[in-house]
């Protein structure tokens, strides 16, 4: 059942512009991260469209979907693609809650291999995702509920597949950390009114959370750099890198070249 959310602007919100990759820098005005779009103030997102926006790639579960729907930017002439690449991990992800309670315990090396274990059972539709951002036009906004996790993966494929190094990926996942009080507090106040997809233990957990500094938050809830170090390594080690991963998923030499022929600003 679809409900209305309380709407507010993002606060994980981010131009991926400027980041170096192989041959240059991502090119700006094309490609944002941030957390739920499906919040957004009618004239955030009314702005957003004629800032050029076109494109919302939503990857939140069907649960959290369904609760929230798109919200304002539904309303508008923006192409949307659903791709819940959470939901087939660990029997449903994150509304699994025995699975939340899990990872909320696990350690930096534990979220690596959860996240490498999502980008492995979704590696076709990540490549998918890519060959969209290689086609689109105007620019295209990638989120989940908080934009650090399932959006942390695929920047992290969209940043490799452009050429960006481990370092580089890893500094951009760890720039959610300031963002994570007001990110958990925007969450909370659109479970309040989706309190459906929320359970009480989960409920809890966020509140608790929000009061926390950043530094003391388990690697699971934060947005702890050692995670995603942890990633790429354990893809280095097992899969010959994140390259090889998403190669087993299709992505092609002539795919890589039409990404980075639409994103990458060469080198001066």
């Amino acid at each position: 059942m679809t409900t209305t959310p309380v709407l507010s602007p993002p606060v994980n919100l981010r131009d991926l512009g400027g980041i170096p990759v192989q041959g240059g820098t991502v090119r700006p005005g094309l490609l944002w991260r941030a957390d739920d779009m499906a919040c957004v103030t009618e004239d955030w997102a009314r702005q957003a469209v004629d800032d050029g926006l076109s494109h919302v790639v939503d990857l939140r579960s069907a649960a959290e979907a369904e609760a929230t729907g798109r919200g304002p930017l539904g309303r508008l002439p923006v192409s949307y693609h659903h791709v819940p690449i959470f939901d087939t991990v660990g029997g449903g992800g994150g509304t699994n809650p025995q699975v939340m309670a899990e990872m909320a315990r696990a350690d930096a090396a534990a979220v690596g291999r959860v996240y490498l274990d999502m980008l492995r059972a979704n590696a076709p539709a990540v490549v998918a995702l890519l060959g969209m951002l290689a086609a689109a036009t105007g620019a295209t906004v990638v989120h989940c509920a908080a934009g650090k996790d399932r959006t942390g993966v695929l920047t992290a494929s969209i940043l490799t597949a452009l050429g960006a190094g481990p370092d580089t990926i890893v500094v951009d996942y760890a720039r959610t950390a300031d963002n994570l009080p007001a990110i958990y507090a925007r969450m909370m106040s659109v479970h309040a009114v989706a309190a459906d997809s929320l359970s009480e233990g989960q409920a809890a957990m966020m509140a608790a959370l929000i009061e926390r500094p950043v530094a003391d938050l388990p690697p699971m809830m934060g947005a702890d750099p050692r995670s995603m170090s942890a990633m790429l390594s354990l893809a280095e080690t097992e899969d010959g890198g994140l390259l090889r991963v998403l190669r087993a998923g299709g992505l092609s030499d002539g795919l890589i070249d039409a990404l980075r022929n639409r994103l990458v600003e060469p080198a001066a």
